[in-house]
């Protein structure tokens, strides 16, 4: 997917919403192709969105997400409603040319997107993968997500973004729900994620380029409600996730998430009726209020509702302690650690101030955690009783009390190959999270 240059003219309105004004905008644009001429039909998708300020949450969580237009004989788009305030990443999707990621688009602003001439090998028909996506009555869905999440040959399998070269990004599904994606390789199969705003995502495949185009059924999916209070008090403004209990690539979709209203409610909606999912609380966002343990739920099927009822924040863990490098040399300026929940997309990233000392507070307890130390020139050391022998970037271990004092020790970056020292991670997984000379403490 390539990268659009984009050029800006004023163009906004607000409207008033009770007693304040949500300033909101209508995004004007045009496709062009690489000579300058209009290109018509294409789909313009919001598939990203943020605040200009502050951390974003997951892109369920805001209205504008997968707001779509399309262009006119003119080449012209509009993309109404959307919030002032917020910076856009949009793709734009046309037959005959590559998908184009726009990022960082200002509502207020007018867009021009000018796409590329498709290459020689995007003419081979024998390297796309086509399909149709429908809902459960077998009408298009306008404004699908397509991404690639998975290849395999006959020698592999492989997931993530670098193991997609050669693949489309990402497209999404034009108004009689056609999308394409091109492979390099005709030989790989591909698998792709499929979702919606309105709709519950899927992981289908694997399909192999030149195949027969298939249709995909979309359902709405499940919801998942609760309350999140504090002693017996309702608690708003927290970010709530919700990730399928199995994390196998074939059935991962992306996180939800939602915020609590001023009653401490949060709805998640359009979750996978057929998965189990783990339910949590971000710790950036609860913050010194606590921490949610982690609530196990089964859905009820299409269309049906499950209902948490009240989960209460409690007194989270801290996990602090002193970096230090080996044989007392000096520590480099702007370190950070992050530390990351194993069975949710949540992480917090905490300063090292100038003597290696660092403190994160509102840690779940009884979760599995990895621990990161950002450090230029450095990495951790194998002398780190929970260095995870398969990432050797973090030490992985379980939060099971208070750990205020841990000792975490680097050493020069150098290349370890594969053969990184560490105990068995299966081990890991059940052990308290420690760093040097911490063995005989429990």
């Amino acid at each position: 997917m390539t990268r659009a240059i984009l050029v800006m003219v004023l163009c906004w309105s607000g409207y008033a919403f009770g007693q304040t004004t949500q300033a909101i905008a209508n995004l004007r644009g045009e496709v062009r192709n690489a000579a300058g001429g209009a290109v018509a039909n294409a789909t313009v998708y919001v598939y990203w969105l943020g605040p200009t300020k502050g951390e974003a949450n997951l892109a369920s969580v805001y209205p504008d997400w997968g707001k779509k237009a399309v262009s006119s004989a003119s080449g012209e788009f509009v993309l109404e409603g959307l919030a002032v305030g917020m910076r856009y990443s949009v793709v734009v999707a046309a037959a005959g040319y590559p998908p184009m990621q726009v990022e960082t688009v200002d509502p207020r602003k007018k867009a021009v997107a000018q796409l590329k001439e498709s290459g020689e090998e995007r003419k081979d028909e024998s390297r796309w993968i086509r399909g149709r996506v429908v809902d459960v009555q077998g009408n298009a869905v306008w404004g699908a997500e397509v991404k690639p999440v998975a290849v395999r040959t006959a020698k592999y399998l492989s997931w993530g973004q670098k193991a997609m070269a050669g693949v489309d990004r990402m497209t999404v599904t034009d108004r009689e729900g056609k999308f394409a994606i091109f492979s390099r390789d005709p030989d790989q199969e591909v698998a792709l994620r499929i979702a919606g705003a309105a709709f519950a995502a899927q992981v289908v495949g694997f399909h192999k380029p030149g195949e027969a185009a298939q249709d995909y059924a979309m359902t709405v999916g499940a919801t998942i409600r609760g309350k999140l209070v504090k002693d017996g008090k309702p608690v708003a403004g927290i970010t709530v996730g919700a990730r399928e209990s199995d994390r196998a690539f074939e059935r991962r979709t992306e996180d939800r998430e939602a915020v609590t209203d001023e009653q401490g409610v949060f709805i998640i909606e359009h979750v996978s009726s057929s998965d189990d999912y783990l339910v949590y609380a971000k710790m950036k966002s609860a913050g010194a209020l606590g921490a949610m343990s982690m609530q196990a739920i089964k859905m009820e099927g299409d269309g049906q509702t499950t209902d948490l009822g009240a989960v209460a924040l409690e007194s989270g863990c801290v996990v602090a302690g002193r970096i230090r490098a080996e044989e007392g040399a000096a520590l480099p300026m702007g370190m950070q650690v992050i530390l990351e929940r194993e069975d949710a997309r949540d992480s917090v990233t905490a300063a090292i101030d100038g003597a290696g000392y660092f403190k994160v507070i509102g840690v779940p307890l009884n979760e599995v955690v990895g621990l990161e130390v950002k450090a230029k020139g450095h990495q951790l050391s194998s002398q780190n009783f929970s260095l995870d022998p398969l990432n050797g970037w973090r030490l992985l271990g379980l939060v099971d009390q208070n750990l205020p004092d841990l000792e975490i020790l680097l050493e020069k970056a150098r290349d370890r190959g594969e053969d990184i020292a560490g105990r068995p991670q299966a081990d890991l997984l059940k052990a308290r999270l420690r760093g040097v000379n911490e063995e005989k403490k429990e």
